[in-house]
């Protein structure tokens, strides 16, 4: 049982002594392996990393241009809010002028309508006018010829007096009459034929 039991312990301490040759060939395998994984790792960490910023660089890029883009935005909408309640303002003033002009309209069309009455009065009193025009200017040839007719029966009555004046004057002054007999009446009444 001894020498069964001695090579057996010899075959195991054998088997152990590989196993422990084994085993530390394989530690030294397994870290050149993670030495080599690890410098393997290190390289692809790297490239990842490098990758990686280049994406981050790259979003950080787009971000601010995101970042720009949207205080354009905020600028842009700024700007039409500005844009909106100058649009308001403006067409209140329009409404405002919109109103202003109907009223002044309004007025104008009532100032034509008086214009145009006082247009037809006008002509009523220029037509009256003519009328009485007419109406002075044959009033004017009656007068004239009123006047003539005055005249010239004036000079007429002024020639009649003249000319009897003269007469009884010549009867008168010239001749006086002397009554030296006073005839018959029934004698004078019987020779003009009266009786």
């Amino acid at each position: 049982n001894l020498a069964q039991s001695n090579p057996a312990t010899k075959i195991r301490d054998h088997g152990a002594n590989e196993q422990g040759q084994n085993d530390n060939n394989n530690s030294d395998a397994d870290s050149f392996s993670m030495f080599s994984g690890r410098a393997f790792t290190s390289e692809k960490d790297i490239e990842e990393l490098a990758t990686l910023k280049e994406q981050i660089g790259d979003l950080q890029l787009k971000l601010r241009e995101k970042d720009e883009l949207l205080k354009s935005a905020e600028n842009l909408r700024d700007q039409m809010n500005a844009v909106n309640a100058k649009l308001d303002e403006m067409k209140h003033q329009v409404s405002e002028k919109d109103g202003s002009l109907k009223y002044t309209q309004q007025q104008l069309s009532d100032a034509k309508i008086k214009l145009a009455d006082k247009q037809a009065a006008l002509e009523k009193i220029h037509w009256e006018m003519l009328t009485s025009n007419k109406k002075v200017e044959k009033l004017q040839e009656e007068l004239d010829s009123v006047q003539t007719d005055i005249t010239t029966f004036t000079l007429l009555l002024e020639g009649l007096a003249k000319t009897d004046t003269a007469k009884y004057t010549d009867d008168y002054d010239t001749k006086p009459y002397v009554f030296n007999h006073v005839p018959d009446i029934e004698s004078h009444a019987s020779v003009n034929g009266f009786i």
